[in-house]
């Protein structure tokens, strides 16, 4: 993450200096697993026991580090993990956005399903709104 943080603001800067008027958008991760730090290991979930509350945790520092660059560089941050809380990837099918790594749906493993690329959609429709940008439904 310390590699990657100076990196997003390079970024920031070069959409700044081809788009000056632009408003820019960094959109965070989703939810993949429980916001609880409940296990769900299985085939289709592959994942030590142990690893799942470090996993929410690394997901969350990567939002808060893409969130400060955002705000130091004047760009918007879209929570996107908030909104996905409760669908992650061990949730049944139907009630998940993310899928497992053995998806159900049409999906990459450990990637958002259609509800999820939805809710995603929402939330980057919001902020729009909120900063006067146009956007489709």
């Amino acid at each position: 993450m310390a590699a990657t943080a100076p990196k997003i603001s390079q970024v920031i800067a070069e959409i700044r200096s081809r788009a000056p008027r632009a408003k820019v958008f960094m959109v965070g991760y989703p939810s993949l697993f429980p916001d609880s730090g409940v296990r769900c290991t299985s085939p289709s979930v592959p994942i030590a026991a142990g690893d799942f509350a470090y996993l929410r945790d690394k997901t969350k520092a990567l939002n808060a580090m893409i969130a400060r660059r955002a705000k130091l560089a004047g760009a918007k941050y879209v929570d996107t993990y908030t909104p996905t809380i409760g669908h992650d990837m061990c949730r049944p099918v139907g009630e998940r956005w993310i899928e497992n790594l053995a998806p159900e749906a049409p999906a990459a493993p450990a990637h958002p399903n259609a509800q999820g690329e939805q809710a995603l959609a929402t939330a980057v429709n919001r902020a729009l709104s909120r900063c006067g940008g146009a956007h489709r439904a």
